[in-house]
């Protein structure tokens, strides 16, 4: 059910002022980016859309729950209806939430938002363990929490955002692995995938400190993946924080560097690292999938696609391509909310390929990125 809450109404607890019967009414979110309810009235003969009015509060169902509220920031009037956009009530914060001087000192996630939103409407929930410092003067609190100025919650605690009314939730990582799995493959109505193979490597060749490599004919590892593709990603890796023995400092083994006394020592120790790499998935491409949860709805690839149904903002899917014969993790990344139908009407699981050029800024960030990996060889750096 869809409700509005008319200006003064605070109650929330409570039945609303009007229940809406609107003709479209759709959440948009992304992961740590912006929360958005557009919702599309007629111009009923009862005059439910009357109520409808800015700073008015409505209350629909999300993935985050039935009764989730949303404050009207903007509304448009035609002939025929009413079109109002609203954001989830706890970014009201940006504007009636102000803090004058909050100095969490060595706290960790839930003591430093408890510090920032006490005495107030407003409360977190974190399972932060990490412990930092920060001075808030003269903030508001969602600039505080997530803002472009630092210091942030988030730029010294990290995390990541789920809005619950006027509950933040900064966890660690949002979202679980529930074995939830789908399958993909080309010619699919409904989906829409990018594979970005850029950064595939299948064969690694490593490279030790000091230049050290591995003995014998075939100097290099490889991938269980590397036949699935057309060719051979092959590149050097350097894996400075492995040393002979004689390259070794004193103090290297208690700050991590594995030392090794023979070739073969160095061989099989390599060999661990480059395995490493392969099992977090440096030889699987960047996946970026699009799916129309109303498209697919009773074709025939849908009986594979129904389980999706489930899953919430941050939650990880097994991604199963058809024809690579590949799996890859992804993370449910933005999410339509359908709040009429109480469903996913559309999903983004991976992550986006082209945001980090969204501004020079970030173009300057995502360069020096690079540039901090790879070498002037060419060669990419393990760490």
């Amino acid at each position: 059910m869809i409700q509005i809450y008319a200006k003064g109404n605070i109650n929330y607890s409570m039945n609303g002022d009007m229940v809406l019967f609107p003709k479209s009414c759709e959440l948009s979110a992304k992961l740590n980016e912006t929360w958005k309810m557009e919702l599309t009235h007629p111009l009923d003969a009862e005059g439910r859309w009357r109520y409808i009015e800015e700073e008015c509060v409505i209350s629909a169902p999300t993935f985050m729950g039935k009764h989730q509220l949303f404050r009207i920031r903007e509304v448009e009037k035609t002939d025929t209806e009413v079109i109002a956009t609203a954001m989830p009530v706890f970014l009201d914060a940006e504007d009636d939430c102000f803090l004058m001087d909050v100095r969490p000192t060595a706290k960790n996630g839930q003591q430093a938002l408890d510090m920032m939103m006490s005495g107030t409407k407003y409360s977190g929930r974190s399972d932060i363990t990490t412990t930092a410092t920060a001075y808030f003067e003269t903030r508001n609190l969602i600039s505080a929490l997530h803002g472009t100025d630092e210091p942030t919650f988030t730029g010294r605690w990290g995390g990541e955002i789920l809005y619950d009314n006027y509950t933040v939730i900064i966890n660690e990582h949002v979202g679980g692995d529930y074995g939830v799995e789908v399958r993909y493959g080309k010619n699919m109505e409904g989906i829409d995938y990018h594979l970005d193979m850029s950064e595939v490597i299948t064969r690694i060749v490593p490279v030790a400190y000091n230049g050290y490599k591995m003995s014998g004919r075939t100097p290099w590892v490889d991938s269980d993946n590397i036949n699935k593709y057309e060719k051979k990603y092959i590149r050097k890796i350097k894996f400075e924080n492995v040393k002979m023995k004689e390259d070794a400092q004193e103090e290297d083994e208690e700050n991590g560097i594995l030392v090794c006394d023979t070739q073969a020592g160095l061989n099989e120790t390599l060999i661990k690292c480059c395995k490493e790499l392969f099992a977090e998935g440096i030889d699987l491409p960047i996946v970026s999938i699009d799916i129309d949860m109303v498209e697919l709805t009773g074709a025939e690839q849908y009986k594979g696609f129904e389980i999706l149904e489930t899953v919430g903002l941050g939650d990880t899917v097994n991604c199963r391509h058809r024809e690579l014969d590949i799996t890859t993790k992804e993370r449910v990344i933005a999410i339509i909310w359908d709040c009429c139908e109480d469903r996913i009407k559309s999903l983004t699981l991976g992550e986006e390929l082209y945001d980090y050029f969204d501004s020079s800024a970030n173009m300057d960030s995502m360069l020096n990125r690079i540039s901090g990996t790879i070498d002037s060889d060419g060669s990419v750096m393990a760490g």
